[in-house]
């Protein structure tokens, strides 16, 4: 999949569908409008790039999840990561981590 986005706009303005039995025990669909169309068609012939682009973003997110999380200090760059990051979050008053309050008082 590429990384240009689906314009999602066309699937927002369908409120409802429906699935109709028609004749001879077959089935129709309808998204919201007083008959079926062309535009109907159009739009559900759209749906499975719409899901590939869906299960794209769950992988995508995926990845994310089990990338390790770090942050670095603007001060002095130290790296910290995720199981340390609660010392990071105990900043001085100018936004210095612990590392560089420490090499201060030193």
């Amino acid at each position: 999949m590429s990384n240009e986005r689906i314009d999602l706009t066309q699937f927002e303005r369908i409120e409802k569908w429906e699935v109709k039995k028609i004749s001879g025990g077959d089935y129709a669909f309808k998204v919201g409008r007083y008959n079926f169309s062309l535009e109907d068609a159009e739009i559900v012939a759209k749906l499975p790039d719409l899901l590939a682009e869906l299960k794209r973003c769950y992988e995508e997110i995926d990845k994310l999840r089990k990338r390790p999380v770090s942050i670095s200090c603007e001060h002095c760059s130290h790296v910290y990561e995720e199981e340390y990051l609660h010392e990071m979050l105990e900043m001085g008053p100018n936004g210095e981590c612990v590392m560089c309050l420490e090499e201060a008082s030193e």
